[in-house]
């Protein structure tokens, strides 16, 4: 019932709108400064802790606590494609990345849909150690203040008490792509270490009311861990907290007066690309799911009860229909059925968004045109089709109000045949 509600609440821009502006003024209130601020969180039983920031690997360092390495730190490839018209050339950029490594902390804290843990004075985060982490907005969730030293935190004045789990839990866990990449993809390391097995996982409560985040969590699993769900904004103390370290290198929330953005960010770990790939087909071959007979040319959509990003994209997909394309809104399937049908496609047009997530299940050699604005710099789905071997390039679209994108048709029509005409 409640993701219906959701997904209600979503399909109406104008719910959406409202739903939104609630909980910003409900959590600006909870932050507040002033007096009601002050009053609200004594009422609700939350207070305000000043600790310093660390990063987890240097606080497991510096208290001689072992941890086990996962990848290694390597250079990883982003690919940046050509963004039709505006840049004509792909290139590929390596990047240093920091190693992956599984670690058990004694006696957390950690809060529902929150990427930061709390041990003694320390507010440990991985992110904290990046050169680039000027670029990111740690001001988010229960932070109420952040320096490069220290902020100040809201907690649960009693922390509910779990003796042991593994962290699943941060920052994105409600976003499609966040929640694939940034933390579900935790759990390819967890397969490695059959010791945890009987380890409950500590996973977001909002993953629960998304079928399929819950779904993919669970097709990734390897030994069927037993889940416990943890609210967001409440504080946990956790006797042994199994954590998994960043095996992305950005951040849900940027700091939009940053200009310039490091390439890094859009690093993905293939081993984890390949992991999920590999889970994926066996668990199609165990199960009924048919492809309907969809494939071949895609143009996905975000169906008539979604509020539209790209503007009059209606007509582009009458356009794209006198090539081949079909019309294809990806919530009208199961998890199953997308990985089927972005498996058997030839070629797909698509607005950046989570719909191109699948883009993992497609074979070597698919044709995408992705519409991306150039000025986002954003190389997340060309990185992610490069690493699988789809054929991505970018179509430049202008941003204009409420972040919608409006598309030239002539650019269209144009960068459509030259993909067709393998000319790109």
């Amino acid at each position: 019932m409640k993701e219906k509600i959701i997904k209600k609440v979503k399909n109406n821009v104008f719910l959406y709108k409202i739903g939104v502006k609630f909980i910003c003024i409900s959590a600006n209130l909870k932050k507040g400064k002033k007096w009601y601020g002050k009053i609200i969180r004594f009422v609700i039983g939350v207070r305000d802790v000043d600790l310093i920031n660390m990063s987890v690997r240097q606080y497991l360092l510096e208290n001689g606590i072992a941890f086990n390495q996962e990848e290694s730190e390597q250079e990883r490839e982003v690919f940046l494609p050509v963004n039709y018209p505006v840049y004509m050339k792909e290139r590929i950029e390596n990047c240093a990345t920091k190693s992956v490594y599984l670690a058990k902390l004694q006696n957390v804290i950690v809060i529902g849909e929150n990427s930061f843990f709390i041990i003694e004075k320390y507010c440990l985060n991985d992110k904290y150690e990046l050169q680039y982490k000027n670029e990111f907005n740690f001001q988010t969730g229960n932070c109420l203040s952040y320096s490069d030293t220290s902020c100040k935190i809201i907690v649960n004045k009693t922390h509910t008490f779990i003796k042991q789990g593994i962290s699943l839990i941060g920052e994105g866990a409600n976003n499609y792509y966040h929640w694939f990449f940034d933390l579900m993809s935790k759990i390819v390391y967890i397969n490695n270490h059959p010791e945890l097995k009987n380890i409950p996982l500590l996973v977001d409560e909002t993953v629960k009311n998304h079928e399929t985040c819950l779904k993919l969590l669970q097709i990734m699993d390897d030994y069927s861990h037993k889940i416990i769900f943890l609210k967001r904004n409440k504080s946990y103390l956790i006797g042994e907290c199994f954590y998994i370290s960043p095996n992305t290198w950005s951040n849900v929330y940027v700091d939009s007066s940053i200009q310039s953005m490091s390439i890094t960010r859009h690093a993905k770990s293939k081993c984890v690309i390949e992991a999920y790939r590999e889970r994926m087909e066996r668990h199609l071959s165990n199960c009924l799911s048919r492809d309907n007979g969809v494939g071949g040319r895609l143009f996905v959509t975000r169906g008539k009860n979604y509020s539209q990003r790209l503007i009059d994209e209606s007509v582009f997909a009458e356009i794209a229909s006198h090539y081949g394309f079909e019309s294809y809104d990806p919530m009208k399937y199961t998890i199953e059925e997308q990985a089927i049908h972005f498996k058997n496609a030839e070629f797909i047009i698509a607005v950046e968004g989570a719909a191109l997530v699948n883009l993992i299940w497609c074979k070597k050699d698919t044709k995408v045109i992705c519409i991306n604005p150039a000025i986002r710099n954003d190389y997340l789905y060309s990185t992610l089709s490069y690493l699988v071997g789809v054929k991505c390039v970018y179509l430049d679209a202008q941003i204009v109000e409420n972040n919608r994108y409006s598309l030239k048709i002539e650019d269209f029509r144009n960068c459509l045949s030259k993909m067709i005409n393998n000319e790109m």
